[in-house]
């Protein structure tokens, strides 16, 4: 009796760890539609050192990934070989400029769509060549400035089997600047309705940035120039200087504290991904509040590519950023490539960024 009790205990326990949670509930293939998310690698590319994906070739739209969704929420993480063969991983460069972003879309993504990894991609490719790009977007050599409705429309004209309610329009840096598209299709590859989880978070305007040969040359300039122009506002890492007067009683007056948020209401803007040796305790993450809001992070966890959590706290005012500093013991961000998600306190993924190969010492811009 004792040794039966003991077991249960422990599968409890198990059951009761992130990944035990999410074996024990996403099953393979078990699952409501597809979700595919194409990004717009020159938001990509915006500040960022990636000389694959944003050095001399010209890249507009590309796939993000081929996402299993449940009408609420999505599994992750289904097990099995996390492996992605060498010639697959070449026949999905063209699209998806990333071996690690391939690799970490398989064992994050395509592990729980119940078919083969050769399958997985091919699907990928498959529902990627079967969006018509319009001409427009397939060669932007300016800023374009448009609105969620009439970039929505500018892919139905081109695919009329989409609707409104079937694509979904993402931006980030203050909900202004486009960053993906996602389109739902159900599982026999129909476009459909997204679920309500699923929606636009964009503001009025929305802004593309061009394509045009990659930024990486100047990528330490900018990125030092913009932590001047932070320092200047007086928001790096959330501080208060003097200029802005009694920041207490200004914090105390503005917005309430966590109102129903939104997808990118609070972002991941960057990451020390890489730091100098040693490394245990030094990486670490700015999070962006882009609402009027205090943000509460209590009972917030950021978790990395291997879907390791750390419980994070702190509050954000308005507008402003917070650096969070892992503590090097939950989770361990990979330097060959991976990804950033940000849960709310109800496991609600807030935020989720991902990147390729970090440089030492250098933060990656997202």
């Amino acid at each position: 009796m004792k040794k039966l009790i003991s077991f249960c205990l422990i599968l409890l326990l198990w059951l009761a760890t992130p990944m035990g949670f999410a074996h024990a509930q996403d099953i393979p293939g078990e699952f409501d539609y597809y979700l595919l998310a194409l990004s717009w690698s020159p938001e990509y590319c915006y500040r960022r050192d990636d000389s694959t994906q944003c050095g001399d070739r010209r890249y507009g739209f590309v796939v993000h990934g081929l996402w299993p969704q449940y009408e609420e929420g999505y599994p992750q993480y289904c097990g099995g070989n996390p492996n992605v063969p060498e010639d697959v991983i070449q026949e999905m460069l063209p699209i998806m400029p990333s071996r690690e972003l391939i690799n970490h879309e398989w064992e994050k993504h395509g592990t729980c769509t119940g078919l083969s990894v050769e399958d997985y991609f091919a699907l990928t490719r498959e529902l990627y060549y079967s969006v018509d790009i319009p001409d427009e977007y397939k060669n932007l050599n300016d800023y374009k400035t448009t609105n969620v409705i009439s970039l929505e429309e500018d892919l139905i004209n081109e695919n009329p089997d989409l609707t409104n309610d079937g694509i979904a329009i993402i931006c980030k840096r203050r909900k202004r600047y486009f960053q993906e598209a996602r389109i739902c299709y159900d599982k026999d590859l129909d476009p459909r309705n997204c679920s309500s989880e699923v929606r636009d978070t964009c503001g009025s305007l929305v802004v593309l940035r061009p394509i045009r040969e990659g930024m990486t040359g100047n990528f330490e300039e900018m990125r030092q120039n913009r932590g001047e122009m932070r320092r200047n506002r007086g928001e790096f890492h959330g501080n208060c200087p003097e200029m802005k007067g009694n920041c207490p009683e200004r914090e105390e007056n503005i917005g309430t504290i966590n109102p129903l948020l939104n997808d990118g209401d609070v972002e991941i803007s960057s990451a020390l991904i890489n730091p100098e040796n040693p490394e245990q305790g030094k990486e670490w993450v700015i999070l962006t509040n882009t609402t009027d809001n205090i943000i509460d992070l209590s009972g917030w966890k950021i978790q990395d590519g291997k879907g390791r959590n750390e419980v994070i706290t702190g509050k954000i005012p308005p507008e402003s950023e917070i650096q969070i500093v892992f503590s090097g013991i939950s989770i361990r961000l990979t330097n060959s490539g991976g990804s950033i998600t940000l849960l709310n306190d109800r496991g609600k993924m807030v935020s989720e960024v991902s990147y390729s190969r970090a440089s030492e010492g250098i933060p990656v811009e997202f």
